[in-house]
């Protein structure tokens, strides 16, 4: 089995457009064992009409074969979600 760096997950989603003004929270959370439990990756706020904010979780250790199971949880502060990326290397 192989180890692979994570050194950031990047969402690709509608930042700035929220549909729950009071519920602005994003949460990433990952698993290691099949999804039987979850660690909290922790929380990036978003705000209705900044356009600019990253969704950027970094340092998430490493992963090995066959990978490591992610799970995103917010409730109305996302219009949608368009993708979610894996960097290995830092960039």
């Amino acid at each position: 089995r192989d180890y692979v760096p994570v050194a950031a997950v990047e969402v690709t989603a509608s930042i700035g457009e929220v549909t729950n003004a009071g519920s602005t929270a994003v949460n990433l959370y990952y698993s290691d064992d099949r999804g039987h439990t979850f660690i909290d990756a922790g929380t990036i706020d978003v705000t209705v009409g900044n356009y600019d904010t990253r969704l950027d979780w970094r340092s998430l250790g490493h992963l090995k074969a066959p990978g490591r199971l992610f799970k995103l949880v917010d409730e109305g502060a996302l219009v949608r979600i368009d993708g979610m990326d894996l960097h290995a290397d830092g960039s």
